[in-house]
């Protein structure tokens, strides 16, 4: 273990699962190289915004109401998410984007990723997330960087700053060829860092059973009737009550990273149109269905190579002929899901054994990633 200091910057304070989980897994298997790795606590503005507590727009009582219920559940699920990241992961003090750009920051070493830190239209195409504030002299590396489910778009300014880092990998495969056709240069896709860690890890991070009676986990990023109404309709066929993201005093009251965790590993049944949603499914060898669509009809990339690399294509709720009882085979799932760990991580510990470690010369330009 060497004492270089690794500084990641990422998602780590959007109040979403996976952007949380992420971060930690991704933290948690730096820290088997590196002795010293932070988190830094950069907050985006465009994020920040989205975040506010208070949300009230027009002064009506209707909206007045609304918002006072929004309040209350925003700042429960604040608390909820800090009291997870400071009692399981190691955060840096506070920075702000003119403090990066006017001092130095003491780490040998800056990763960003994962999660769609290269998504401009997520971030208010903040620059940050490329690490143009951090010295020539230091090592910049993406881990499993995303454009999200977007076409990424490569322009000259942001070629400019991916030609500075020692070694990107992404996410994606479709993200994949679009970088390496702009830099010329081959890149690997490394896995989402939540599939970093096995699943008897993610088993201790979870919080204990939170409903006794047994029921059909619905968690949706953005709501679709679809899905709701397949849910409703499993539901009832099994005999089963309903937990949701959405609309479900249960899960309100328990709201934490830890009890997302807790809600899919218990769950009779998972019906998501969530990526993270759907890689705690795979972990957890659960009964599951994806949504391949969002509302709008877009597709949902990520997703969908995920379940076509685990050869679970099938398991979407558009697909008519699917029994979500059918046996899958989790032993060949499991070994694929033990393949992608182990190629994105060997990958990544054998590139900083012959770059980073020990030897001083992390900082000096080793090129874009061979795969």
């Amino acid at each position: 273990m060497t004492r270089k200091r690794v500084c990641i910057l990422t998602f780590h304070n959007s109040r979403n699962y996976g952007a949380v989980l992420q971060a930690y897994a991704l933290q948690k298997k730096m820290g088997e190289i590196f002795e010293i790795v932070e988190i830094l606590d950069y907050r985006n503005e465009k994020i920040e915004h989205e975040l506010r507590l208070w949300t009230c727009k027009d002064f009506t009582i209707k909206e007045f109401v609304r918002a006072i219920f929004a309040l209350i559940f925003r700042l429960h699920k604040k608390i909820a998410f800090e009291k997870y990241m400071h009692g399981y992961m190691k955060i840096s003090k506070r920075v702000q984007r003119e403090d990066l750009l006017m001092s130095s920051l003491p780490y040998d070493i800056f990763v960003t990723g994962s999660d769609q830190v290269w998504n401009t239209v997520l971030t208010g195409n903040d620059e940050t997330f490329f690490l143009d504030f951090v010295e020539q002299d230091k090592c910049k590396i993406a881990f499993a960087a995303s454009f999200g489910d977007g076409q990424a778009v490569i322009d000259n300014r942001k070629e400019c700053l991916l030609r500075k880092f020692q070694l990107i990998t992404l996410r994606e495969d479709k993200a994949c060829r679009v970088v390496e056709e702009a830099l010329g240069e081959s890149i690997k896709v490394c896995c989402d860092p939540t599939l970093l860690l096995e699943s008897v890890k993610w088993k201790e991070v979870a919080a204990c059973r939170l409903k006794r009676n047994k029921y059909v986990f619905l968690f949706m990023i953005d709501d679709s009737r679809q899905l709701i109404e397949y849910t409703r309709k499993l539901a009832k066929e099994k005999g089963m009550c309903i937990v949701s993201n959405k609309r479900c005093l249960s899960f309100l009251r328990h709201i934490s990273p830890r009890d997302f965790v807790s809600w899919v590993l218990y769950a009779d049944y998972v019906v998501t149109n969530s990526f993270h949603g759907t890689v705690f499914s795979l972990l957890f060898e659960k009964r599951f269905v994806s949504h391949r669509f969002t509302e709008e009809g877009k597709p949902k990339v990520r997703i969908m190579e995920l379940l076509d690399k685990v050869s679970l294509g099938h398991r979407v709720t558009d697909n008519a002929g699917l029994d979500i009882d059918v046996q899958e085979d989790w032993d060949a799932v499991g070994h694929k899901l033990s393949q992608m760990r182990l190629e994105s991580w060997r990958f990544m510990s054998d590139w900083f054994e012959q770059n980073v470690g020990g030897n001083g010369n992390g900082g000096e330009n080793q090129g874009v990633a061979i795969s």
